[in-house]
C-alpha cells in the first residue's frame, strides 16, 4: 500500500464482485464464467469481456513494463497482465484494489497497489501508462485546467524515452450526447454540452480542449474515435477513414446505434444514426465521437497503432469461442478487412451445430443495402428484394445464414454481393434464410424510415409487408417460426448450447427480446414521435380531459340540485305520510270509541235481524241498498233530486239488474277483500311492493 486516499467514488458492487471472482474458475479477460455472473450495469462494466476492447487494438507485447491509473475493479488490469510484460496497477480505494488483485490472482506479473499517481516517484520507469476512465476525475470536477494538466505532466515524468501515454475518455460532445443522451456521470441530459453548469465530481472534455491538455502538458497526441464508446467500445477507427472520400461512408456504417444507455433511458430527440452521418459528411465527424482512444507521447511518434491500420470493431458480446476481432487496413489504395478469433489463431471454430469461419476480404465499394432499400419507393423496394431473394436460392453457400439484406452491397452495375459471412447451421435451408433476413430488415428498416413510409402500426406489420414481396404468407404466420429460430441462434453465440442446463433459460430470454423488437410500434421508433410531438399529444389530452371533467362537474351540479329538489319532496311526502298516520291513529281511536259507546252496541243488536232477514249479497237485501242509496241522493244532492230520480220509473228494473248484479253472492270478509283488489288492480305483487314501501318509510305507518 503506498496510501489510501480518501475517495468517495463506490457504486456498492464491490463486495458482490469480490464474491464472483473467488468462486470463479476462469478469470481471463474472455471469460464466459464472468460475463454470465454480471447482473447489472456496475457488474458489467467490471466483468465484461468488452471492456478490454478499448485496448486490443494497440501493439501491446510482452517486453513492456506498463502502469495502470485507476485500476478499479481489474478489467483492464486482467488483459494488460495477459498481454505485458510487468504490470504495476494503481487504486486508491481500497475496496477496488483487493477486488482488482483478486482478479489477477493467478498473473505473477502483475502487481496492485493502493493508492494514488502522485505515490509514485517521478522516475521514468514505464513503457505505457494507461489511463482509462480516470482523467475526468483527475480534478474532481475543477473549471480549471491546472489540476488535469498537472496529472498528465507527472504521467511523463514516469515515462521511459519513447513511452507513451494511453488515455480513454468520454467526449463532452460526443453525438449520443447530441442527440439527447444523459451525461454519463451526473446523468443529466446536455450537462457536458453546457458545460457542466451544477458542477459535479467529474470533468469530461472535448476534442479541442483535450488536445489543449495534453500539449500544456508537452505531450503529442493522437486521437481515435471510440463507439458506442470506451467502456464497451466496439469500433474504434482513425481520423484517416472519416477523411478519405471514397472510404467515408464506412465512418458512419461501421457504428452500431443507438449508443446503450447505461443509466437512464434518453428522451426522444434526435436519431443518433442520422445525426452522426450528417456530422461525418461534413467533415467534422472526428470531433463528436462519443469517447476518444488518445495515444500521447512526448518525443517519437506512437507505435501502439499501426500505420496502415484505419479502423478495428469487435464482436465480444458473444461467447469466448465466437468473440472476433475485424481489422481494416490500408494498402496501395485499397482496403482490406482481416478478420481474426480473439480466444486462438484458428480460422473457424464450431459448438452446438453452428460453425463460425473468419476470413479477409477486400472493401466492396458501392451502396450499402439496407439504406438504399430505405430511401427506395414501393417499385424499386419489392424489385431489389425480389433480386436478393433470388440470390439467396441460386447463389449462397450452402448452409451459410448470413446472407441477408444487412449483409449486402449494391455495386456499381447494381449487383449484390454478400459480405461479412460468417455464420454456418445445420440444416438451415433457402426458405429459412430469407425469413430470417426479412424478419430482420423489418426491424432494421423501422429504424431507418418515418413511420409514414409504410401506413402501418407495429414493426410486425411491416415485416408481413415486406415477406409478401419475396411471396411470404400475407398472414405472416411464419414470423413465430422465424423467431424461435432466431432466438435459438442467438443462444448459441451468446449463451450456450442445446441441451446446457442453462439453453431454455437463454433461449427463452432472447425469445423474449426479439418479440418486444417486432412489437414495437413505428411511432416509437428512431424517426418516430419526438419530444415534441408527445408533449404535443399530451396537452391535447389534457385539454380534452380538462374540457370533459368541467362538463362532468357542470352535469353533477345539475343532479345534485335536482336531487336537492327530490329531497325536499321527499321529506315533504314522509311529513304528510305522518300526519295522515296521526289522522288515521286518531279515527281509529274514535271509531274504537264509537265501537265501544253504548249506542253503537245498541245499533248493532238492532242491525242483527237485519242480517238474518236480508244477508249481504242476497235478493232480499235489495230493497234495503236502494234505500240507502236513495237516502245518500237526497242528502248530498237535496229531496227533489231524490224525486226527478224516483219519478224515471222505467228505469227501475235496469237498476234493480244494476244492483243485483253488483250484489256479490254471499262470502266471507276475506273473499270479498280479494274481490276489491282484484277490482282496484292490486295484484299480489304489487300489495307486496306497497308493503316493502310502506316499511321503508322513516315513520311507519300502520298496517
Amino acid at each position: 500500500m503506498l496510501s489510501e486516499a480518501e475517495v468517495d467514488y463506490l457504486d456498492g458492487s464491490e463486495d458482490r464482485l469480490l464474491e464472483i471472482l473467488r468462486g470463479a474458475d476462469d478469470l481471463s479477460s474472455l471469460s464466459d464464467e464472468l460475463e454470465k455472473s454480471a447482473t447489472n450495469w456496475p457488474e458489467r462494466y467490471s466483468l465484461s469481456r468488452s471492456r478490454a476492447n478499448i485496448l486490443r487494438s494497440l501493439a501491446l507485447t510482452s517486453e513492456q513494463t506498463v502502469l495502470e491509473v485507476g485500476a478499479g475493479c481489474g478489467p483492464i488490469t486482467r488483459y494488460l497482465g495477459e498481454t505485458c510484460g510487468t504490470v504495476d496497477a494503481v487504486e486508491p480505494v481500497r475496496a477496488r484494489a483487493r477486488v482488482a488483485r483478486e482478479r489477477t490472482r493467478d498473473l505473477p506479473n502483475v502487481d496492485v497497489y493502493i493508492g494514488s499517481v502522485s505515490d509514485i516517484p517521478a522516475e521514468p520507469a514505464y513503457d505505457v501508462i494507461v489511463v482509462v476512465g480516470v482523467l475526468e476525475y483527475a480534478g474532481r470536477g475543477d473549471r480549471e485546467d491546472k489540476p488535469y494538466v498537472d496529472f498528465l505532466s507527472h504521467l511523463r515524468s514516469l515515462l521511459r524515452p519513447g513511452g507513451q501515454i494511453v488515455c480513454a475518455i468520454e467526449n463532452r460532445l460526443g453525438v449520443k450526447y447530441l442527440a439527447g443522451a444523459a451525461e454519463d456521470h451526473t446523468n443529466r441530459v446536455f450537462d457536458g454540452i453546457e458545460g457542466y453548469p451544477q458542477g459535479g465530481r467529474a470533468r469530461t472534455f472535448s476534442r479541442t480542449e483535450l488536445a489543449s491538455l495534453f500539449a500544456s502538458s508537452s505531450l503529442e497526441p493522437s486521437f481515435y474515435g471510440a463507439f458506442p464508446d470506451f467502456k464497451m467500445t466496439r469500433a474504434l477507427f482513425s481520423d484517416e477513414l472519416l477523411r478519405a472520400p471514397d472510404w467515408q461512408n464506412l465512418g458512419w456504417l461501421i457504428p452500431w446505434f443507438p449508443s446503450p444507455d447505461w443509466l437512464d433511458p434518453r428522451p426522444h430527440l434526435a436519431d443518433e444514426r442520422r445525426l452522426w452521418r450528417s456530422l461525418v459528411e461534413d467533415g467534422i465527424g472526428a470531433h463528436f465521437s462519443n469517447s476518444f482512444l488518445v495515444i500521447a507521447t512526448a518525443t517519437t511518434p506512437s507505435q501502439l497503432w499501426g500505420e496502415r491500420d484505419m479502423a478495428f470493431f469487435f464482436n465480444t458480446q458473444r461467447r469466448a469461442i465466437f468473440a472476433t476481432q475485424t481489422q481494416l487496413r490500408q494498402g496501395d489504395g485499397s482496403l482490406t478487412m482481416q478478420r481474426s478469433r480473439l480466444l486462438d489463431s484458428a480460422k473457424s471454430a464450431s459448438s452446438g451445430g453452428l460453425t463460425l469461419k473468419v476470413s479477409d476480404q477486400g472493401f466492396v465499394e458501392g451502396r450499402d443495402f439496407l439504406e438504399l432499400l430505405a430511401e427506395s419507393d414501393d417499385e424499386a423496394l419489392g424489385r431489389w428484394l425480389r433480386q436478393w431473394s433470388d440470390l439467396v436460392r441460386t447463389g449462397g453457400d450452402s448452409g451459410c445464414i448470413d446472407m441477408v439484406p444487412h449483409n449486402m452491397i449494391a455495386d456499381a452495375d447494381g449487383e449484390l454481393v454478400a459480405i461479412d459471412q460468417e455464420w454456418w447451421l445445420d440444416d438451415f435451408g433457402d426458405g429459412q434464410i430469407i425469413e430470417r433476413g426479412v424478419f430482420w430488415l423489418g426491424i432494421h428498416l423501422a429504424d431507418r424510415t418515418p413511420p409514414e413510409r409504410w401506413g402501418k402500426e407495429t414493426v410486425r406489420e411491416l415485416t408481413v409487408a415486406l415477406g409478401e414481396l419475396v411471396g411470404l404468407a400475407s398472414d405472416g404466420g411464419w414470423i413465430e417460426g422465424a423467431l424461435r429460430r432466431e432466438s435459438e441462434i442467438q443462444a448459441r453465440v451468446t449463451t450456450t448450447d442445446p441441451g446446457a442446463s442453462d439453453w431454455n433459460w437463454a433461449a427463452n430470454a432472447l425469445q423474449g427480446q426479439l418479440l418486444a423488437k417486432t412489437n414495437r410500434r413505428l411511432a416509437d421508433t428512431a424517426l418516430g414521435m419526438r419530444e415534441h410531438d408527445l408533449r404535443g399529444a399530451a396537452e391535447e389530452t389534457i385539454q380534452r380531459i380538462a374540457s370533459q371533467q368541467r362538463e362532468d362537474e357542470r352535469r353533477v351540479a345539475q343532479l345534485k340540485s335536482e336531487l336537492g329538489g327530490a329531497l325536499d319532496k321527499v321529506e315533504e311526502t314522509e311529513q304528510r305520510l305522518i300526519e295522515a298516520e296521526q289522522h288515521a291513529g286518531n279515527l281509529g281511536h274514535d271509531l274504537a270509541l264509537i265501537r265501544g259507546s253504548i249506542g253503537y252496541r245498541m245499533l248493532e243488536k238492532a242491525r242483527a235481524p237485519v242480517r238474518i232477514l236480508a244477508p249481504p249479497g242476497s235478493p232480499q237485501r235489495l230493497p234495503l241498498v236502494a234505500a240507502r242509496r236513495a237516502a245518500r241522493l237526497a242528502r248530498r244532492r237535496g229531496p227533489m233530486a231524490l224525486v226527478k230520480k224516483a219519478m224515471r220509473v222505467s228505469e227501475w228494473p235496469a237498476v234493480a239488474r244494476n244492483l243485483k248484479r253488483a250484489a256479490p253472492p254471499a262470502m266471507d270478509l276475506n273473499a270479498q277483500y280479494d274481490i276489491w283488489l282484484s277490482r282496484h288492480s292490486v295484484t299480489p305483487a304489487r300489495a307486496a311492493r306497497l308493503r316493502s314501501q310502506a316499511l321503508a318509510l322513516k315513520y311507519q305507518p300502520l298496517v
